[in-house]
């Protein structure tokens, strides 16, 4: 929580730019507000109106990058809107470590002759996939990539689309509409999916999974996962008030989810879900079959922030991914 202004703050405030008091009662600190202060200048110019209105905006603690309306993620530039969740730097941190560990061992698999077969769950703006897509392309391009983008809300389902578009030229997004010398499609090597699902109900899982044939080699998922009562007492005024709860509030449900559907039903190898805290990792932990390994990834500030596993019995080298990735 932001510290009380007293009038001595604001006048140094104002002393800077007339504006800036305007954004200190979202920003922790002076040298925030100025850094915030500068990037929305970048994007509206030195005394617009509508660098006015965005920090009023911001007074009023709706999300920078709603205001902005995007985020850097990895090299991408991540459009955000209202109702979709905002990607964070620690999402992004384990995304990216991600990326190398399977850079690093799939792209040294030669005897595996089907693409890769990546589902994110929860993709929100597709930060996730698209990240994923965007750093293993290359490496993963023999035998290919075949991603899967799932959320229930439709906000979320237009936003990733959108990001797809934006981030990716079109001979990216449609391989197969590039003609070979005899006039005929050649196969696509990537193949990107967005699908409206409800990954709770196992029936439309079930659906799912049979349509796209063949097991998910790494499942990936940053879902709802701050409890109510978090969320109420711990959680800032701006996320609170502007961000979907669809997209923040739970506890185990989804944890369950993954143990008793993905894992249970034999549909994935392997799996990374970021955490809200210590507890669901220690769920996840307890309840997979004997044959499933699974560990905690801890970010920059030494917190949880993930929970992977795989299967020991599974034809690749997941025991070295996440090796890799957990470092």
């Amino acid at each position: 929580m932001c510290p009380r202004l007293g009038p001595r703050v604001l006048r140094a405030a104002a002393s800077v730019h007339p504006w800036l008091p305007l954004l200190l009662p979202e920003c922790r600190t002076m040298a925030q507000a100025r850094q915030e202060l500068r990037w929305l200048t970048e994007q509206f110019g030195v005394r617009s109106a509508k660098l006015h209105r965005a920090c009023a905006l911001r007074s009023r603690h709706v999300p920078l990058q709603y205001i902005l309306g995007s985020q850097p993620f990895g090299d991408l530039d991540i459009k955000c809107r209202k109702d979709v969740l905002i990607p964070r730097w620690e999402t992004e941190e384990w995304a990216m470590r991600l990326t190398e560990a399977m850079k690093e061992v799939l792209g040294g698999e030669k005897k595996h002759t089907r693409p890769w077969k990546v589902t994110d769950l929860c993709t929100g703006t597709g930060c996730i996939p698209l990240t994923i897509l965007n750093e293993t392309r290359e490496t993963l391009k023999d035998p290919g990539l075949d991603i899967g983008a799932i959320d229930i809300s439709p906000n979320a389902i237009q936003l990733t689309q959108e990001n797809y578009k934006h981030n990716f030229p079109r001979d990216v997004r449609n391989p197969g509409n590039l003609q070979t010398p005899d006039n005929t499609q050649p196969p696509s090597s990537i193949n990107f999916n967005i699908q409206k699902l409800d990954i709770l109900d196992s029936s439309q899982v079930t659906k799912y999974t049979d349509k796209h044939l063949g097991v998910i080699n790494i499942l990936t998922c940053n879902p709802p996962y701050i409890p109510m009562q978090d969320f109420i007492k711990d959680v800032r005024s701006s996320v609170r008030v502007y961000e979907p709860k669809l997209a923040l509030v739970a506890d185990l449900e989804f944890y369950e989810n993954l143990v008793e559907v993905w894992i249970g039903q034999r549909l994935i190898e392997s799996f990374v879900y970021e955490l809200g805290n210590i507890e669901q990792a220690e769920y996840v932990q307890k309840n997979v079959p004997p044959n499933w390994n699974v560990g905690v990834r801890y970010d920059s500030d030494q917190r949880p922030r993930c929970v992977y596993g795989y299967d020991s019995t599974a034809p690749h080298n997941y025991k070295h991914l996440f090796e890799i990735f957990a470092s």
